[in-house]
């Protein structure tokens, strides 16, 4: 994946600049020194592989192809492995599984010691012959993901409801808890006026001084009534003396 150290003449310097912003990770500079680099060589095979693997890293992985296809102008079999050995791995970005192995299998076969692009081939074949077999199972997969969203949706609606319950359980005791309040406050109220108004009904009348004068008076003026006719009543019957 790292750029080609074997540099042609034309844009030599541009390509070291390039070489030095990638190892510092920094691909934006190196993709930029490639391409100042490709105005001096357009043509270049190494340039362009370079080019390449400043696109794969950064993510560019469409460009990159494009890139890694011109390098495979190189007459240089190592190139041309190394080549392939990129686009097998851009390839697999793409998840193309079938053209990434093809790509690693040329590599191979173009440079048999390369144990990376030997790892890379069993990987991808094995990621493979691994995403095949889920597809046999996938009903069943999607079934038991769908009793486990039922189940989940389940669970929530039951904890929705007793949730629910609890709430109407807490409205239904304040209101009785209020209703005793106000029933108890009704009867405090009740007892304290009829406690107010039993003092009335038993209370004695009270006669005022100037009623109380009257009445004497009344009576006085009865007493002396009465006396008067006493008075005439023995005077009617006296009988005179016979001179």
């Amino acid at each position: 994946m790292i750029p080609h150290l074997v540099l042609a003449q034309a844009g030599r310097k541009q390509v070291l600049e390039g070489n030095a912003a990638y190892a510092e990770k920094k691909y934006d500079a190196a993709a930029n020194a490639y391409q100042d680099a490709l105005i001096e060589d357009p043509a270049s095979p190494i340039i362009q592989y370079n080019m390449g693997a400043a696109q794969y890293q950064k993510s560019d992985f469409e460009k990159a192809m494009e890139s890694y296809n011109k390098a495979m102008d190189s007459d240089d079999p190592l190139l041309q492995a190394r080549s392939y050995y990129n686009m097998g791995n851009t390839l697999y970005r793409f998840q193309k599984m079938e053209e990434a192995i093809q790509a690693y299998e040329q590599a191979l076969k173009l440079d048999p010691e390369d144990e990376d692009a030997r790892y890379n081939l069993e990987f991808v074949r094995n990621k493979t012959k691994e995403n095949s077999e889920p597809q046999e199972n996938q009903p069943q997969d999607q079934q038991q993901q769908q009793q486990q969203d039922q189940q989940q949706q389940q669970n929530q609606d039951q904890q929705n409801q007793d949730e629910q319950e609890k709430q109407q359980q807490e409205q239904q005791q304040q209101q009785q808890q209020q209703q005793e309040q106000n029933q108890q406050e009704q009867e405090e109220k009740q007892n304290q006026q009829e406690q107010q108004a039993q003092p009335q009904e038993e209370r004695e009348t009270e006669m005022s001084e100037e009623e109380a004068e009257q009445l004497l008076n009344a009576l006085k003026e009865d007493q002396e009534d009465l006396q008067k006719k006493k008075a005439q009543a023995v005077g009617g019957g006296r009988v005179g003396k016979d001179w």
